[in-house]
């Protein structure tokens, strides 16, 4: 299995219709999606696992400076989690995790932030949180406003000495990933 990574500013129209159509395989076709490579905001980072040539994970990266209560704090944000439906237990989303670790690992990241349910992810190290979480919400590709409210998705993997604060307010300083 092969890691690329691709900075957005660099992906051509041909790799994003490719990772368009991995998350749309998926997701499937009510994904929300719309056809494009990312769900309500481009990435800073893409992380593609390919067997064969073939594009079959997929992972979104965002480095963002966010607030922890008083306190800023730098993120590294995972979105666009994908794996191909016929290549689902063959380590793809495992090789994925290792990279997007090592990457954080070398950055200026306090931590590595996500929301979402799989076990990889609590089997990978995250810890998930009960935070009040505040963002901009998207709908539709328009702003609909700040929303704040607890989120029992919140996944977080340290990565410096910085402790995450449990009973902050974490303002993600526009929206989720």
């Amino acid at each position: 299995m092969q890691i690329e990574a691709i900075h957005e500013i660099d992906l051509t129209p041909e790799r994003d219709a490719e990772i368009a159509a991995l998350l749309a395989r998926t997701f499937g076709a009510d994904d929300g999606y719309g056809g494009m490579s990312f769900y309500n905001q481009r990435h800073h980072l893409r992380l593609l696992a390919r067997l064969d040539g073939e594009l079959v994970g997929h992972y979104a990266l965002g480095f963002r400076a966010i607030r922890m209560g008083a306190k800023r704090v730098q993120i590294i944000g995972i979105g666009e989690v994908a794996t191909d439906p016929d290549h689902r237990g063959k380590g793809v989303a495992t090789a994925l995790m290792a990279a997007t670790l090592d990457r954080a690992r070398a950055s200026m990241a306090d931590f590595l932030v996500l929301f979402g349910v799989r076990p990889i992810y609590e089997g990978s190290g995250f810890v998930a949180k009960e935070n009040t979480v505040r963002h901009m919400g998207i709908e539709n590709g328009h702003s609909t406003g700040i929303i704040e409210k607890g989120d029992t998705k919140l996944k977080v993997y340290p990565l410096k000495d910085t402790v995450w604060d449990d009973d902050a307010l974490i303002d993600l300083l526009g929206p989720t990933f």
